[in-house]
């Protein structure tokens, strides 16, 4: 479930240049609870995929190694 995740952050990123809520990315991966993607984003956070400078804020993560270019410049 984590590799889903991620790539549809990655997805998200690439496409909105910001990252999806909980929510969305339930909704994108099929999981009903926040709990539930919470739980997947903490093994993301601690395999080193994801990462931030606020860990547990909304929308307040990155995809490591991923470069988002915004599309107006």
């Amino acid at each position: 479930m984590e590799e889903k995740i991620l790539q549809f952050c990655k997805e998200y990123f690439a496409r909105y240049g910001y990252a999806p809520s909980v929510r969305e990315i339930g909704d994108g991966v099929g999981l009903n609870s926040s709990s539930s993607v919470n739980l997947h984003m903490n093994r993301l956070y601690d395999a080193g995929l994801i990462a931030s400078d606020h860990r547990g804020l909304p929308r307040a993560f990155r995809v490591v190694g991923m470069t988002v270019v915004d599309g107006n410049e």
